[in-house]
């Protein structure tokens, strides 16, 4: 899987106006996307790499999935965008996709199974 934005920034239809939305709140928002496929959410696996809003809350979320092939991007995309978007202040949504690393994915699973064990 090549790293890079989905095929298309999806505009939340915000006002350019107002405040642009905190990163600690769209790490809170996304702490809500769950990976169908591991049970738990995308910020306490450690798959969002790192979310940045620029002046006129344009919002790009990075995002490490396990596998190039992941067959639930599509789920995992509409979510992002879905509950990023309804965020005051946010003009746009851009998810910069790339794959985990193989010690990543080893972390990423361990903590999974720690979240089903709990």
């Amino acid at each position: 899987m090549e790293s890079g934005p989905d095929d298309a920034t999806q505009q939340a239809g915000q006002s350019p106006t107002a405040a642009p939305v905190p990163e600690e709140d769209i790490l809170g928002i996304l702490g809500g996307v769950m990976d169908p496929e591991l049970g738990s959410d995308i910020v306490s696996l450690g798959m969002v790499r790192g979310v940045s809003v620029d002046p006129a809350g344009a919002v790009t979320v990075r995002v490490a999935l396990t596998t190039s092939g992941c067959p639930l991007r599509a789920e995992i995309q509409r979510d992002v965008r879905a509950r990023v978007g309804a965020l005051p202040g946010v003009s746009s949504v851009k998810i910069d996709w790339s794959e985990l690393t193989a010690q990543e994915k080893a972390t990423t699973m361990e903590r999974a199974r720690l979240a089903i064990a709990q």
